[in-house]
Order: C-alpha cells, then structure tokens, then sequence
C-alpha cells in the first residue's frame, strides 16, 4: 500500500469517526430532550379540585359564550368563594374573575379592594361552617328576556341561590341584567326578588 493509499485510508477513517460522533450526539440529544419532556409532565401540576379548576380558569380564551353560561359561572366561583377556606392569592384570583363577568361601568363601581373587603367582612360575618351555598339555579334560556336599547343588545334573566344559614334554608332569588360588551355577555346590574325562607 503506497503512502497516498495510506493517506486516503486514513481519512476516511476519521470521517466515519466524525459521522459516529455525529449520529451519538444526536442520539444523545434527543434522548435529553424526552428526559426533559417527561420530567416536566411530572412537574405540571393538573387541576382537580373546583377551586384550582377555578383558579387555572384562561377567562380570555374560555370567556363564557351565553349569558347563562356567564351566570353559571359566577354562581360556581360564589359558590367557591363563601364555602371555601382559601390561601390570599386564591382568593383574589377569584374575585378578580368574577370582576371579568362584570361590564365595564359595574367594574368601575366595584374595584377589586372594594370587593375583596367587602366578601372578607361578609365571610367573616357568615363563615362557611355558618352559611354556606348549596347550589345555585337559573330559570330556562326560552325565558330569558332579550332587548336591544340605543343599539346594545341586553337580557334579563332570573337566577337563585339555595342557601343554609345555621338550621334555616332559604332561596335567594335574583333578576339579573347582562349586556353585550365586545362581542362578549357581561353582568351589568342585579336587583333581589323575593326570597323564599324553608326551616328544616
């Protein structure tokens, strides 16, 4: 074997030495990248209970599309809200989500320090072992009450909270107002109706 013989022998060793390490790290690579992928499923934390279902809640991208789907999911975060014993930031989260379903004048009125003080003091008043909100209904969509006012389209619906107090059971009864805001339903007043008290 001459010496280019040798030459051209040798490098095409080293080149199938280059591609080996090539293909190695390669594997080496993608193996890393499914370790890491794995090891990040383990870490991701899945909600379960209602109030970190809550809590995960995107009110963007899953914003309610019918106004008793809005409602619905006002009554659940109340219902969250005054049965639960929850962490400061849970409960803030919350408030500031029930402030989504509001329009933008109700929000005016209601900031979020506004609220969080005024749910605090009621809680407080009425801790979850006192009161607590069994459930919540809303009359059906074929009597809801559309109306288009100066151009805004509106409804009228009636909604209710099945509530215990101590041994008494009473339904709290709601007319609420949603408006269309964005191409979105937001809650823009509610007015009491007559409650209906039941003492077990």
């Amino acid at each position: 074997m001459n010496r280019k013989e040798k030459k051209k022998k040798k490098r095409g060793l080293i080149t199938f030495l280059i591609l080996v390490v090539l293909v190695v790290l390669g594997v080496l690579a993608v193996y890393y990248q499914y370790m890491k992928k794995l090891q990040l499923q383990d870490t991701v934390h899945t909600p379960t209970t209602e109030t970190e279902k809550l809590v995960a809640k995107d009110m963007d991208a899953g914003y309610p599309e019918t106004p008793k789907e809005v409602i619905k999911l006002f009554g659940r975060i109340n219902q969250c809200i005054y049965n639960k014993k929850l962490s400061d930031d849970d409960f803030s989260t919350l408030v500031g989500k029930l402030r989504v379903l509001y329009c933008e004048s109700l929000q005016k009125k209601n900031s979020q320090d506004k609220m969080e003080s005024e749910i605090s003091a009621e809680k407080k008043k009425y801790p979850p072992k006192k009161r607590k909100i069994i459930n919540y209904s809303i009359e059906d969509e074929n009597k809801f009450q559309y109306k288009t006012i100066d151009g805004t389209e509106m409804v009228y619906l009636k909604f209710s909270y099945f509530v215990r107090t101590d041994n008494d059971y009473n339904t709290v009864n709601w007319y609420a107002i949603l408006v269309k805001e964005d191409g979105k339903w937001r809650i823009r007043e509610f007015n009491p109706l007559k409650s209906k008290k039941q003492n077990q």
